[in-house]
């Protein structure tokens, strides 16, 4: 009689342990939708990874950048016209509010998050990093919104 109640002790245990489980992933499928997706994104000297991404027009997408490089990085989402006239100006707006396009600056061995919903087809082409070289060292990454 004994070793049966502990077999239903055990079974109670299991019951309980994917309740408890399927609780967790009900909760991780709410916050999913809530937040949208989430990408992670290596940064380091001179470049992205993954070096595409790709977006349905009304997605909301959180970029979490890590930044294994040495050196700071800046993650930005832009166009081609965007990085022209930021090269064109002098590399003058970083992360001090005047600027249209999301970014990031992230300082090496840290991880920051930028979230973003995507309005349009077409809105940003390209991922970049702008500080001074950076771009120009190959330090971008194509960008798609469907």
């Amino acid at each position: 009689e004994p070793a049966h109640d502990e077999d239903a002790a055990h079974a109670d245990d299991e019951d309980a342990a994917h309740d408890d489980a399927a609780a967790d992933e009900d909760a991780d499928h709410e916050g999913d939708a809530a937040e949208g997706r989430i990408v992670e994104v290596v940064a380091n000297e001179f470049t992205f990874e993954p070096d595409a991404f790709s977006a349905e027009a009304g997605e909301t997408v959180t970029f979490r950048v890590t930044n294994e490089g040495e050196i700071e990085h800046e993650f930005r989402l832009t166009t081609m016209h965007g990085v022209e006239d930021h090269l064109a100006g002098g590399h003058d707006d970083h992360g001090e509010g005047e600027e249209e396009d999301p970014l990031v600056i992230v300082q090496p061995g840290e991880t920051a998050d930028l979230t973003v919903t995507f309005e349009a087809a077409g809105q940003y082409e390209i991922i970049a990093c702008l500080l001074p070289d950076h771009y120009e060292a190959g330090m971008f990454a194509d960008s798609e919104v469907q």
